[in-house]
């Protein structure tokens, strides 16, 4: 779904001192004698550090409750091709800015789950050992993390960067033991994980096949709640968040509602999120008024597209749609209730009258 600009809590970042360290095992370590297995590598010296395109990090959701946890997925895709390099000796790591509590480690090769007996934690930081990896081989590395604070990620201002990144180091060459590791490539997640933060409720769950993780976030005169099924895929839980800004958007009445959540195991592939308004902005009627998805990549709505109604109320939205209103119902006091059905992604829809 669309991607939103938001304060980010408890997500990737780096420190300058962390940066410099990054810089250093590069530095250390060397290049490799081509670049086919990473298309784009990492380039740079502290603080100005590009990401490369053969490693990425996620972290959600992007909203954490105090006391709950996060996940941070950090993937290395060998880049060559089928017929191509193989990387050799290859460690697959997530680095965070500060202490964490690591609750459960998830990793796969070709999605494929492997074992994690080989994986350490220590100095703030998750690496595994997965051996060679072929050319067009996929590993996943994904931790279930409690953040301590929150996190933003700005790597032109390093100086204030908590940022959470992950990296691959690794050797190049046919899966010969003397290509010793002499690529370091790293991927960032630049959006900000927002820890304990007002007005939203967010975490990752531990979900048996037919539980729900139950969110809900807001204000006295709007309020957001999500209802997630567990989540498709390899994960040690399933993240989810909601909850509201009072920013009002240019044009519109209402404060943005948001959530947050993956695509769901269920076959339907879809959540249900409830808007709440108590009461409505004057001049809206329940019934009527028309309700925006934001599609600026912004949270500004400066681009929107109309939330149409569902084909039945348990049907998912249509294509290219990614919600649609299963319900409306009035409130006492001029209030109304939004339902919608809503298929997850790493980052979901924001939506406002």
């Amino acid at each position: 779904m669309r991607q939103r600009s938001r304060a980010f809590t408890g997500v990737i970042g780096i420190a300058a001192a962390v940066a410099a360290a990054v810089a250093l095992a590069l530095a250390g370590q060397g290049r490799a004698a081509s670049g086919n297995i990473c298309n784009v590598p990492t380039i740079g010296t502290a603080p100005s550090l590009t990401a490369s395109s053969c490693v990425t990090e996620t972290t959600a959701p992007h909203f954490v409750s105090a006391g709950q946890s996060a996940i941070s997925v950090t993937k290395f895709f060998n880049q060559s091709g089928q017929s191509g390099a193989t990387a050799t000796h290859v460690v697959v790591a997530v680095n965070f800015p500060a202490a964490v509590t690591v609750s459960a480690i998830g990793l796969t090769i070709n999605n494929v789950s492997a074992n994690t007996t080989g994986c350490t934690t220590a100095n703030s930081s998750v690496s595994c050992p997965v051996g060679n990896i072929a050319g067009g081989g996929v590993v996943r590395l994904s931790v279930q993390f409690t953040p301590v604070s929150s996190l933003s990620c700005d790597l032109n201002n390093p100086s204030t960067d908590t940022c959470l990144y992950g990296t691959a180091n690794y050797g190049e060459g046919g899966g010969n033991p003397s290509n010793v590791p002499n690529d370091f490539q790293v991927g960032y997640d630049t959006q900000s994980l927002t820890f304990g933060g007002t007005g939203v409720d967010g975490g990752c769950f531990a979900l048996a096949p037919s539980g729900l993780a139950h969110v809900k976030g807001g204000n006295s005169a709007q309020s957001t709640s999500a209802s997630v099924g567990q989540g498709a895929g390899d994960f040690p839980c399933t993240f989810a968040d909601a909850g509201v800004d009072p920013k009002v958007p240019a044009g519109l009445s209402t404060q943005v509602s948001f959530a947050e959540f993956p695509v769901t195991a269920d076959p339907n592939g879809f959540g249900q999120v409830t808007i709440l308004f108590t009461p409505l902005p004057k001049g809206l009627q329940w019934n009527k008024f028309t309700l925006w998805e934001d599609t600026s990549g912004n949270g500004s709505f400066s681009t929107k597209v109309k939330v149409m109604n569902c084909t039945t109320p348990s049907s998912p939205p249509v294509a290219p749609a990614d919600s649609c209103i299963a319900a409306r119902s009035s409130l006492p006091q001029g209030g109304a209730r939004i339902d919608l059905n809503v298929i997850g992604s790493p980052s979901d829809g924001s939506w406002a009258g």
